[in-house]
């Protein structure tokens, strides 16, 4: 009769993110898009990225740009004091550093948090989901890929993206093969 084995405790979950939610105002807004070289697409009702329970101010990312500039909404709850060059604020924009930890598991993941953050590294909790790619982003996702491709198949990507941004001139009927390269194309 052989032995049972060990009880062994494997960490597979993760996390809980914070569950506060913000909507930008009207300022915030306008402030993130006028940004150079936008990351992703402004979220207007961004929800905190720290852990569950964190004290102090929440934290969102609000936009990357490509000046390496990360830009965190932070705002207080009730009770919680955001202490900006001696003044009291409830909300604000703020550039921070981004946090330099790596996770053990993976050395290709690291933290997407700002640098002084409370509580569990981003590698460690939930995803607060995918950020949608700027316009500006999605066009150099398409030029990688495209360089990727032999000259024929980049030719005929071409034509396709000429015809969808050729203005006033009606797109031809497309056969399924060409229908599945442009629902490729527009999902970048």
């Amino acid at each position: 009769m052989s032995e049972p084995l060990p009880n062994v405790l494997v960490m597979t979950e993760r996390l809980s993110l914070c569950d506060a939610q913000t909507a930008l105002t009207p300022i915030e807004q306008l402030v993130l898009e006028q940004l150079p070289h936008p990351a992703h697409e402004i979220v207007d009702d961004p929800q905190c990225e720290l852990q569950d329970g964190h004290e102090g101010p929440h934290a969102a990312l609000a936009q990357e740009s490509g000046t390496d500039d990360t830009w965190w909404l932070l705002w207080a709850p009730d009770g919680v004091k955001l202490a900006v060059r001696g003044e009291e604020l409830k909300r604000r924009l703020h550039r921070l550093p981004s946090c330099t930890a790596v996770s053990p598991e993976d050395a290709d993941e690291e933290c997407r948090l700002p640098a002084t953050h409370p509580g569990a590294h981003s590698f460690a909790m939930e995803s607060s989901g995918p950020r949608t790619p700027s316009a500006e982003c999605r066009k150099k996702i398409a030029a990688a890929l495209r360089e990727d491709i032999d000259a024929g198949e980049r030719a005929y990507y071409d034509e396709i993206e000429a015809q969808l941004t050729a203005p006033g001139t009606p797109l031809p009927l497309l056969t399924e093969s060409e229908a599945l390269a442009l629902a490729m194309m527009l999902r970048l």
